[in-house]
């Protein structure tokens, strides 16, 4: 991607936004990220590539622009959401 093609989160990280991605979290990712983002949901074991560790170094560095992609276009066996969510929570639940 080009610099000027990287998303940049346009939501504020207070409160309300953060609860809202906790809760979007729990309904849309942790089946497969499992509760702490570590990969390690109840439905990661029938994935035959297991689901990212969201909690990583990795992830935490490239974090925002890179799961908005993955939430929107989806990334390899995960769908894309975007049917599912509006762009705002898009945004709030990464």
């Amino acid at each position: 991607l080009i610099a000027d093609e990287i998303p940049i989160n346009p939501i504020p990280a207070d409160a309300v936004s953060l609860q809202r991605g906790e809760i979007l979290y729990h309904i849309h990712c942790a089946l497969c990220h499992g509760e702490t983002g570590h990969g390690d949901g109840p439905l990661a074991r029938y994935f035959a590539r297991l689901p990212a560790n969201l909690a990583g170094s990795q992830s935490a560095a490239e974090y925002d622009a890179l799961a908005y992609l993955a939430v929107f276009q989806g990334f390899g066996q995960m769908p894309s959401l975007a049917e599912n969510l509006t762009v705002r929570e898009q945004w709030e639940g990464i």
